[in-house]
């Protein structure tokens, strides 16, 4: 009654394109290109670090434990 059209297996898509893949290389490429944006960014993330390390409060908390053993 309701039933649906077989589906065409040609039709069907391929899991993945091959071409779609991403290499090393062209990232290296990318990040060449654009080295300049990429070394501020690096800059920019180390000096943020740095300024958090040191202007952060320090905070120490110590303790120690002595137990005194009784000679027989």
């Amino acid at each position: 009654m309701n039933q649906l059209p077989a589906a065409d297996p040609a039709a069907q898509p391929l899991p993945y394109d091959p071409y779609d893949e991403i290499s090393l290389v062209d990232v290296a490429r990318v990040i060449w290109r654009h080295r300049r944006a990429a070394l501020a960014a690096l800059l920019v993330v180390i000096v943020a670090a740095v300024a958090v390390a040191f202007l952060a409060p320090k905070k120490y908390r110590y303790s120690t434990t002595i137990e005194l053993g009784s000679r027989i």
